[in-house]
């Protein structure tokens, strides 16, 4: 795994790279069963699993997709990182109600590990000279500008590429962002590149404040002479695209983000 991993990020060498992992688990959920997660998180709490959310970027919820679907997204220093966090919730006695109620209502859970793109455009929050983390507050000036709730929407984009591309896909995403109008376009989370788990994919998870201001904004950026060049460069490295629509979770502690610190 390690030389996959090596091999699809040859745009640079791998010490030069900053050491940052991000964790994306995706659970789903049985049918009918998003609303006793949710509420699995209020029985819970936040204290006892403080150390996953000192690196928590955000919990989300499928809209289109996969029903009852679940994404959460982690930035961890590194493996080390990651374990030792995990760890801290192992043998917890007053943890086992909330594993026991999450068991039996997922269908299914599955982990992979990403890098943020090398590229400050590309990745605005975790790059050389930007490292966000939940200690931070909101990120910019969302706590205010972007309210927890309502219809906010986050654009999830998967970009599938063909082995060995990634090196050449990573200046025409560059290209097609510095060609984005940033009031139409919404907000940019960030672009990451797959590490350990399905090799050979990008993703790109950009936030708006409404489903009509998100077509809106597809319909004129389809439109534009920067994505039909982006399109007519990139498909001989794409094996597919898809985009899919969630939300953030309304609740603060799992949407540190956008609501700070829980």
């Amino acid at each position: 795994m390690a030389g996959s991993s090596t091999t699809e990020h040859d745009a640079g060498p791998i010490a030069q790279r900053l050491p940052m992992i991000f964790e994306m688990r995706c659970y789903v959920l049985k049918t009918g069963t998003s609303e006793a997660f949710m509420q699995a998180q209020h029985d819970r709490g936040f204290e006892l699993v403080r150390p996953a959310l000192e690196r928590l970027v955000g919990f989300f919820q499928g809209m289109t997709g996969e029903a009852e679907e679940v994404v959460h997204l982690y930035r961890y220093d590194d493996l080390n990182d990651w374990m030792a966090r995990l760890q801290s919730t192992c043998g917890v006695a007053a943890l086992e109600p909330y594993f026991r109620t999450v068991r039996e209502i997922a269908r299914s859970q599955e982990s992979s590990f990403l890098l943020a793109a090398p590229d400050a455009v590309l990745s605005p929050h975790w790059n050389a000279s930007s490292d966000w983390l939940p200690a931070q507050g909101a990120i910019g000036p969302l706590h205010d500008a972007w309210p927890l709730g309502g219809g906010l929407l986050i654009e999830f984009t998967r970009y599938q590429l063909a082995p060995g591309h990634l090196a050449h896909f990573w200046p025409l995403l560059h290209d097609l962002e510095q060609s984005v109008d940033a009031s139409a376009r919404g907000v940019l989370i960030g672009h990451f590149s797959s590490w350990i788990g399905p090799l050979h994919n990008v993703y790109c998870l950009r936030m708006f404040r409404s489903a009509a201001q998100q077509q809106a904004s597809r319909a004129a950026f389809r439109r534009s002479a920067a994505w039909e060049a982006f399109t007519r460069q990139a498909a001989p490295m794409l094996q597919r695209q898809h985009s899919r629509w969630m939300r953030p979770f309304s609740i603060p502690q799992l949407s540190p983000w956008l609501a700070g610190p829980g």
